[in-house]
């Protein structure tokens, strides 16, 4: 038990230096741009979730299941893979540029520009940080990913500085964010790499298959998940504007940034939760329930008073609002949980079906939300959409699969 506290602990701390970081992109970018140009970077960072198909991402948690399961995995293999994948997709999205160049505002054209450079390089070595974990190294893999979130950080605070000294674009801190994301984390696997062949991982060539197709599968399955994950942001965008947009992101992102911290935290335990070898004790949820209700209370009311001082006047919330947006914590926290049990149970074909009835669902939730009741409306509507996924996960799950 306390080995297992040791880790919540240590991957926490980890998670909240990336909601540091989420937290300064938002602060900097809400006091230093308009609140049209923070929306319109709100919509390039959750568009990036969606173009980041384009370098395959599924073959990370594909990485983290066949790593369980004590399969092979080529990781520099897979690593070129999603880098030729990733300078398609940016040669896609300078073409899409081109086309409809005159309908997309100054703004928005450069924050594309800057992704489809970037694109190839972001995140495209975090599968061997899950890999890691599937090996049951959960210790090493939160150690070295701590590493490079501090680095992360530390150049991202570089890199304001000198933006802001040159009085270059504030736009700029987009990219900044992004090769700020980058380098640290390239670093990093790198020192994975070569320490896996050190230790005797990988003693002998790979001559196996890159699970390609499971790559392509889990991809189009975590495509349809962000897609239903940023759904509302898109809807806001089209229907209200970038202005809605930007203060429809300061509301609901901290909640939502708790809610990657216990995802986090689901891959710290991946394979005792879902490879175990022996009997799990799992945590009294009766001991959890009463910590997580006070602190979203005081959150409600801390950012109630706060949210104006820090951001700015404009991104000033009802408290009623604000409790609102705290039920997405609770909701996605849960989801997390099940669509990570349902790709490890039944595999990438199953959690594509489970993403698809989530994206479904989800579109309901939006659009009928947004028409009964604005906001208000739009984030009851995706937390009772959570609560019906909980109940749906299950016709999902079938007999372990121990294959590839």
């Amino acid at each position: 038990m306390k080995k297992r506290l040791g880790l919540i602990a240590s991957n926490s701390f980890n998670q909240a230096i990336g909601i540091i970081s989420a937290l300064l992109l938002a602060l900097v970018g809400a006091r230093l741009l308009s609140v049209a140009e923070y929306g319109e970077l709100r919509y390039a960072m959750t568009l990036l979730p969606l173009l980041m198909a384009l370098s395959l991402p599924g073959l990370n948690p594909v990485t983290l299941r066949n790593t369980g399961l004590q399969a092979a995995v080529p990781l520099d293999r897979i690593f070129l893979t999603r880098l030729l994948t990733g300078c398609q997709g940016s040669l896609l999205i300078v073409a899409v540029l081109l086309i409809y160049v005159d309908t997309i505002s100054d703004t928005l054209y450069f924050l594309l520009v800057a992704t489809a450079v970037l694109l190839p390089l972001f995140e495209t070595t975090n599968g061997y940080h899950t890999y890691l974990l599937g090996r049951g190294l959960a210790a090493a893999g939160t150690r070295l990913q701590l590493y490079a979130r501090l680095g992360g950080l530390a150049l991202f605070l570089v890199l304001i500085g000198l933006i802001y000294s040159l009085d270059i674009h504030a736009l700029w801190i987009y990219p900044a964010w992004m090769v700020s994301t980058i380098i640290p984390t390239l670093m990093v696997s790198m020192r994975i790499l070569i320490r896996r062949t050190q230790i005797g991982f990988q003693r002998r060539r790979f001559f196996g298959h890159i699970p390609i197709g499971q790559g392509v599968t889990a991809t189009l399955a975590g495509l349809t998940y962000t897609l239903a994950y940023a759904l509302d942001k898109l809807a806001i965008r089209f229907d209200m504007g970038a202005e809605a947009l930007a203060l429809y992101s300061i509301l609901v992102m901290i909640p939502l940034e708790l809610a990657k911290l216990v995802d986090s935290n689901i891959l710290v335990f991946y394979r005792d939760l879902f490879f175990p070898r022996g009997k799990i004790h799992p945590f009294s949820i009766s001991r959890s329930i009463t910590p997580i209700v006070l602190l979203l209370i005081i959150y409600v009311f801390a950012f109630h008073w706060l949210s104006a001082l820090i951001f700015g006047p404009a991104y000033q919330y009802p408290i009623f609002m604000v409790a609102l947006s705290s039920l997405l914590f609770i909701g996605q926290s849960l989801e997390y949980f099940f669509i990570h049990k349902t790709l490890a149970i039944s595999g990438a074909h199953v959690m594509f079906g489970y993403s698809l009835c989530n994206l479904c669902v989800t579109a309901a939730a939006v659009w009928g939300g947004l028409a009964i009741g604005g906001l208000p409306g739009l984030i009851i509507g995706l937390f009772f959409k959570q609560l019906i996924m909980l109940f749906t996960f299950k016709i999902f799950l079938k007999k372990p699969v121990h294959g590839l």
